[in-house]
């Protein structure tokens, strides 16, 4: 009787030292079977499984679970369904249960076998299946057994999968009964409370892989009880799925006294490898309705179907470093992209028919790591990496309108050349306009950008030979006076190339050739500046500025804003302590190299990488 596939409308149970078979007023009682506990499977409807749902409830379930599996089975499947509820038991159990139930029913992709009995994990019985689920399975204390741990660990292991809907993940810890690591690390990650349970949006993070397929490229908002976890979770190890989408989602100071990650990374669904298996977990699972909405339901069948090894899809970590790079050109009427697989490297972008200023964003790591922060809310006209003048004969360039994108100079592009090169280095020749609306320019700009292919660090260089000419008329270029002079704001002196840091990052430090730190670095005079932090996962990451030595008042002041952990922009600012005046057909020229580094800023490095370009040796 072991292992023999059921009817469709049949339901399993194991049992302690017998298993049981009802139904239609038959019973069958077993025992051991050649020393292995025997699983009978019953013949009870599948109306006895959906015990507690409305005849209602179980029709919305039956509508919205998927006709067809995306993969064809290798072989026949069967999947151990573990559905028991400790202390605050679910009570969405049965119907994640009963629509996991109807998706091998219905679809053919596998069979599936009920149970609230720990002896389901007893070696000779697990040899049947080819995944375990638990089914909002919480405070699983029996696991205190050293055995049956083994026995989970090598079933994974061995080629197998395990999948975790929703409270799956309230387990593996002291606080929750069960302190077992290696059970927190295969899963994936520890549950550290629940800071929503209302409406929220639920953003794609990995839009076109084959387990995101059911939501078609597209965010979707979902009421549920939405997770945020600790302990082993980590991009490093975990391939993250769907996330919450903070900025729709509403976020009040009471939401903010229960989050608990400074990353705000609140992750929802993932995929791992583990030894030769396949973990999948969804957080989504906690309100009944959700097992009947489809678009989830077939997100939980495509990720049954990658843990039972059906549906092949790349598990590799969110934040893995790619072990073989693989770069490609995307090149638009408005934009040059270096992508690295599906990550993009950077974003040079610009806009033929309406003046707004060219910037790069994103400007990421070899793996799609984000540094940089495009228009932020309390800044809008902050455009990530970008150049801009303050004031221009004494009209202002830089601040934007917010709804409009536009300042009260206009910075316009009248001629773009865009050459991405083989080795994926990439030149970019512009002629850039700056003048008031409907008048003549007063300044006109010649701007050379090389970009370096990624070296073997995966660090690249951006370099900025930006050449203003003036017209009829001497141009004056200025800001707004720093504190201490006539007028001055404590916010003043900024103008010039300048980068905004991603909101995300974390640990902020600011170095410069001077060896000045942090907020000390502002104002002063330095070679280079070095902005680094900690990106969302724990690595150290940069950018650095570095100013020729033909520049402009070189060495340059640099204008330094370190003012929250999410407020971090600085600009090398030739114009901090006065401004100037370009005459009448005269050429200003600065030189800039941007360095994107994927290591801690450290002065040694830095400083050799100016003399690098000081010297324009290689």
């Amino acid at each position: 009787m072991i292992g023999r596939p059921m009817e469709c409308c049949r339901e399993r149970y194991v049992n302690r030292g017998a298993c049981r078979e009802e139904g239609n007023g038959m019973r069958l009682l077993t025992s051991r079977v050649i020393g292995v506990w025997a699983i009978i499977f019953t013949a009870m409807g599948l109306a006895d499984q959906a015990r507690g749902i409305s005849p209602e409830e179980l029709k919305k379930i039956e509508a919205a679970v998927p006709k067809t599996a995306t993969a064809k089975p290798a072989r026949p499947r069967k999947v151990l369904i573990f559905s028991r509820g400790k202390g605050l038991s679910h009570s969405a159990i049965p119907y994640g249960a009963k629509a996991i139930e109807l998706m091998g029913v219905k679809t053919g992709a596998f069979t599936v076998v009920h149970s609230k009995d720990p002896d389901a994990f007893k070696a000779d019985n697990l040899k049947q299946f080819d995944a375990i689920c638990f089914n909002n399975s919480n405070r699983m204390d029996f696991f205190k057994d050293p055995v049956l741990r083994k026995n989970v660990i090598d079933f994974v292991k061995s080629g197998k999968g395990l999948v975790g809907v929703h409270a799956a993940t309230t387990n593996f810890s002291k606080k929750w009964l069960l302190d077992w690591p290696e059970g927190a690390e295969m899963l994936g990650g520890i549950f550290n409370g629940h800071p929503w349970h209302e409406k929220v949006t639920v953003k794609l993070d990995d839009p076109d892989h084959p387990l995101c397929a059911a939501f078609k490229g597209k965010s979707f908002e979902i009421t549920d009880e939405m997770y945020q976890f600790t302990g082993p979770y980590t991009r490093k190890t975990l391939r993250v799925l769907l996330s919450l989408d903070l900025d729709k989602t509403r976020v009040t100071p009471a939401h903010k006294k229960k989050m608990r990650r400074s990353d705000n990374d609140y992750a929802v669904s993932w995929i791992r490898d583990y030894g030769k298996g396949r973990v999948f977990y969804c957080s989504l699972g906690h309100d009944h309705p959700v097992f009947w909405t489809p678009a989830v339901l077939k997100h939980y069948l495509d990720g049954i179907q990658f843990a039972l090894g059906d549906l092949k899809a790349d598990a590799t970590p969110s934040d893995a470093k790619p072990k073989n790079s693989i770069l490609t050109w995307k090149k638009a009427d408005d934009s040059l992209t270096l992508l690295n697989g599906e990550k993009v490297v950077w974003r040079f972008n610009y806009d033929r028919t309406k003046p707004v200023k060219p910037c790069f964003h994103p400007v990421s790591l070899l793996d799609g790591t984000v540094l940089t922060w495009f228009r932020p809310p309390d800044h809008t006209w902050h455009r990530a990496l970008w150049f801009s003048w303050k004031y221009i004969n004494h009209v202002n360039y830089w601040e934007e309108d917010r709804k409009t994108g536009l300042s009260a100079g206009l910075t316009e592009l009248t001629d773009v050349k865009i050459t991405p090169a083989d080795d994926h280095s990439a030149r970019i020749e512009m002629t850039l306009s700056y003048h008031p609306p409907q008048k003549p320019a007063v300044l006109t700009e010649k701007r050379l950008i090389t970009v370096s292919p990624p070296d073997d660090k995966g660090n690249y260089r951006i370099d900025w030979r930006c050449s203003f000419t003036a017209g009829l008329e001497n141009v004056v270029l200025d800001r707004t006076p720093p504190a201490g002079q006539e007028g001055g704001k404590s916010w003043g002196g900024y103008a010039g190339l300048s980068a905004r840091l991603a909101e995300n990052l974390t640990e902020f430090k600011v170095l410069n050739s001077k060896l000045k730190q942090n907020t000390n670095a502002h104002g002063q005079k330095a070679r280079w500046t070095d902005f680094s932090a900690l990106t969302p996962d724990g690595r150290p990451a940069g950018i650095a500025i570095f100013d020729h030595p033909s520049n402009l008042r070189h060495p340059t002041q640099w204008y330094i804003s370190k003012k929250s952990p999410k407020k971090n922009n600085f600009s090398s600012a030739p114009l901090f302590d006065k401004p100037y005046t370009i005459p009448a057909g005269k050429t200003l020229t600065l030189k800039y190299r941007v360095l994107v580094h994927a290591a801690k800023g450290r002065a040694k490095s830095l400083d050799a990488e100016w003399k690098t370009f000081a010297t324009g040796s290689k």
